[in-house]
């Protein structure tokens, strides 16, 4: 649950939209209507049947976990 939170931080959120702005958007600095207005559009995609936005990032997180923790386990001695 926390790696979720995590996503949705708003540090993590704008570095994010930050990422995503055009090239000629890069001269106009992010403010907080731009960035709302980036979550909001965020936030439909997420929501989507069309693209299982939510579904996508809870499998990417509960993936990257599984193998971080298979990986612990590979490098513990065995008993």
């Amino acid at each position: 649950l926390r790696v979720l939170l995590d996503a949705f931080s708003p540090q993590n959120l704008l570095r994010r939209f930050v990422q995503y702005r055009r090239s000629h958007e890069l001269r106009q600095p992010l403010d907080d209507a731009g960035a709302w207005q980036m979550y909001s559009h965020y936030y439909e995609e997420l929501a989507s049947d069309r693209q299982q936005g939510f579904e996508m990032l809870f499998n990417e997180v509960y993936a990257q976990i599984y193998d971080r923790v298979l990986r612990e386990k590979q490098r513990e001695p065995e008993a």
